[in-house]
């Protein structure tokens, strides 16, 4: 029992930290997030040389969409121990801060849109459904060695 205590406390702890990563990155200006984004160009471009001109949209879209996939992935790891009707709560809260995201983004004179809510949901599901089929994995391996 204090081993899930413990285990929750901690999830607890990862989700609103990266719910404020996604907040802070939402609040930063056109210039600040472009320096972001320059940076993680500038390491690709030294691993693969030169890139394609789209590199840079790939890897802000690449960005949300981790940073959801792992938001995802922590809310469905905290509510996977209580019962199964908590995975519609889990979606919600991340849909939830992929909305108030984007409308942070739009007092940031950055673009936000639906397209880019849908994305990061999308993440968000990818996130869920990859702890939901490595657990059940998980499962059928240890029920097998049993």
């Amino acid at each position: 029992m204090l081993i899930i205590k413990r285990k929750r406390i901690v999830l607890s702890v990862l989700i609103f930290a990266v719910t404020a990563f996604i907040f802070s990155n939402s609040l930063k200006n056109p210039a600040a997030s472009n320096k972001d984004s320059g940076m993680v160009l500038e390491l690709l471009e030294s691993i693969f040389g030169t890139l394609p001109e789209t590199a840079d949209f790939f890897v802000r879209k690449g960005a949300h969409f981790f940073e959801f996939a792992l938001l995802g992935a922590l809310t469905t790891l905290f509510v996977k121990d209580f019962e199964k009707k908590l995975y519609g709560i889990c979606l919600l809260y991340c849909q939830s801060v992929a909305v108030v995201d984007e409308f942070i983004q739009s007092y940031t004179e950055r673009t936000s849109s639906v397209a880019d809510v849908i994305l990061d949901f999308s993440g968000a599901l990818f996130g869920f459904f990859a702890v939901l089929l490595i657990s059940r994995y998980i499962s059928k391996k240890d029920s097998l060695e049993k």
